[in-house]
């Protein structure tokens, strides 16, 4: 490890870590916190690969703050820099030096996740990185284990990307509160399994002014949807589940065109997925 010293410009010009969050959203949350440990956050660490690219390991939102004058500008600030093997090794590092004391929130490991696929969502629902409880809950019931941490979180992101493509282009206007989470985990499986030929179903969900009959499977969906709003179907694990098998029975109504009066959970999502 080595000292040197840098001003906040040449601080910001260091690469963001590919891990990185989203660094205005998470300084708007937490910036007047910084006061009682100014002297403290003038110290920062990075990495440097073998080739001399630096990128940061913490003070993204201190840069940020300083740059635009929400906090005491420092003349200089001290970077403490560690070589690193590779990008891997950079993002690993990341996880061990980005700062405790403002731990990421779910959104924050969301945001994160995007921005090292260097996806730039379009709707409030990706941006805001209200997602992790869909895709953990995907990544526990269709491709095994429970996404709970950062790395795993990442895996399950990833494997999902093209379908979180779609819904995140039909969400666009759409409010966070429109959509449950058990709605996403479904509309992304549904993706996964039948592709373009269910956006029209999703979109007709998503439009209010929509014309539907009272029997399609698209009404259907919205009453359950309605039913779990007003408590009547459990925000437990078990409702969770039993609401999106219920979505999932929809799309496979509406696909095959099949008359439904009821909608039944599918119970067995990967079987779901193979076979429908």
């Amino acid at each position: 490890m080595r000292m040197v010293l840098m001003t906040v410009a040449e601080w910001e010009a260091v690469c963001d870590n590919p891990r990185q969050r989203d660094t205005e959203r998470h300084a708007k949350k937490i910036i007047g916190d910084f006061s009682p440990w100014l002297e403290q956050g003038e110290i920062v660490q990075a990495a440097c690969l073998p080739g001399g690219k630096l990128y940061k390991l913490n003070g993204h939102t201190r840069g940020y703050g300083w740059t635009n004058r929400l906090i005491y500008c420092p003349e200089s600030i001290q970077v403490e820099i560690f070589d690193a093997k590779n990008v891997t090794e950079v993002i690993r590092m990341y996880q061990l030096y980005d700062n405790v004391r403002y731990s990421e929130t779910s959104a924050d490991l969301v945001s994160g996740c995007f921005h090292q696929l260097e996806f730039e969502p379009k709707s409030a629902y990706f941006r805001k990185g209200a997602v992790s409880m869909a895709i953990k809950y995907l990544a526990m019931e269709c491709i095994g284990g429970g996404a709970t941490g950062r790395t795993s979180l990442f895996a399950s992101i990833m494997n999902f990307l093209p379908e979180i493509v779609k819904a995140d282009n039909i969400l666009v206007g759409c409010r966070i509160a429109e959509v449950p989470a058990w709605v996403l985990a479904a509309m992304l499986v549904s993706f996964r399994k039948h592709g373009d030929n269910v956006l029209e179903f999703w979109i007709s969900y998503l439009d209010p002014r929509a014309e539907i009959l009272s029997t399609s499977p698209i009404m259907l969906l919205r009453m359950t949807k309605l039913k779990a709003k007003e408590g009547i179907a459990t925000g437990s694990k078990a409702g969770y589940r039993d609401n999106m098998g219920k979505a999932l029975s929809a799309v496979s109504h509406w696909v095959n065109n099949t008359p439904v009066q009821r909608l039944h959970r599918v119970a067995d999502l990967p079987r779901w997925v193979r076979e429908g």
